[in-house]
């Protein structure tokens, strides 16, 4: 993790600055903004508004870095330095068997996280540092983390475990009831199909998530917490899709209304039809 004076050259140098011009902007002495770049002074919490308004850096970066306030790592390695843990015991006190299979954060993460080198952790690893620390899911910094706050203020605001796969079903079961409704109209089900889409894709981040913290390289979740699609829960969302407006591709062509009509007959079994149509086609094709 690069220091405070190092962030704040990288910085000046990628707004392709000089040291002098930084001084100017922020009326400071060159002498002054090269002792700080040098990192042989800590400047005050109004000096680094001006260098992060000036250089377009994240105050809250400088202000931990200068020691300030404390990142998401630093308050991890305070609790653990509290307990007079080891990574090596800390590693551990994160094995948990809530989920099933077990899982863990190994010591190697750890050592990244404590540094500031690992600031993207799934809800998963909060709560393990939770659990093993003993501390509330809150009382760790994040304002720099790059999780995303949905999931912060959605699943670490509470003192249970963090279970977004049961919400993630919980929701496409709504959804799925939603869609079968006779009083649903075509567009409000392609817009239903697309919410459904996005939770599946979230609800497979979760799992991948989990999967990647096990102790034992076996997969946390594998049909656990799946419902497989029925055939029928298929048929449905092909009709949906033919049924819309939005233009429908098969094998990258895209199908004319006559093409989804005749699909649609064929999924409904009306095959007579078909044939009527295909007779009406042919007549028609020949008087031209």
């Amino acid at each position: 993790m690069l220091s405070l004076g190092k962030t704040i050259r990288t910085a000046r140098k990628e707004a392709g600055l000089t040291m002098n011009e930084l001084a100017e902007k922020t009326d400071l002495t060159q002498g002054y903004v090269s002792k700080i770049e040098n990192d042989l002074k800590i400047p005050t919490q109004e000096v680094l508004q001006k260098i992060s308004t000036t250089l377009k850096t994240p105050f809250n970066e400088l202000m931990a870095k200068a020691g300030y306030i404390k990142t998401f790592g630093q308050s991890v390695r305070e609790f653990r330095e509290e307990k007079s843990w080891t990574l090596e015991e800390l590693e551990k006190k994160t094995i948990n068997s809530e989920y099933g299979e077990p899982i863990f954060i190994n010591k190697e993460k750890l050592y990244q996280i404590e540094n500031g080198d690992y600031n993207n952790p799934s809800i998963y690893e909060i709560y393990l540092l939770s659990y093993a620390l003993g501390v509330p899911p809150w009382s760790f910094s994040t304002f720099e983390l790059k999780t995303p706050n949905t999931d912060l203020i959605e699943f670490l605001n509470t003192p249970n475990k963090p279970d977004p796969i049961k919400l993630m079903n919980n929701v496409l079961n709504t959804m799925k009831t939603r869609l079968n409704e006779e009083e649903t109209t075509s567009n409000e089900k392609t817009e239903i199909l697309s919410q459904i889409h996005a939770v599946e894709d979230n609800k497979k981040r979760y799992i991948d998530q989990l999967n990647k913290l096990s102790l034992n390289n076996k997969p946390v979740i594998e049909e656990l917490y799946s419902e497989p699609e029925s055939e029928e829960e298929r048929l449905e969302k092909l009709k949906v899709m033919l049924l819309s407006e939005s233009p429908t591709y098969m094998n990258g062509v895209e199908l004319s209304n006559k093409q989804k009509e005749m699909i649609l007959l064929a999924l409904d079994g009306n095959f007579e039809l078909i044939n009527e149509h295909m007779t009406l086609d042919k007549a028609e094709s020949e008087k031209d």
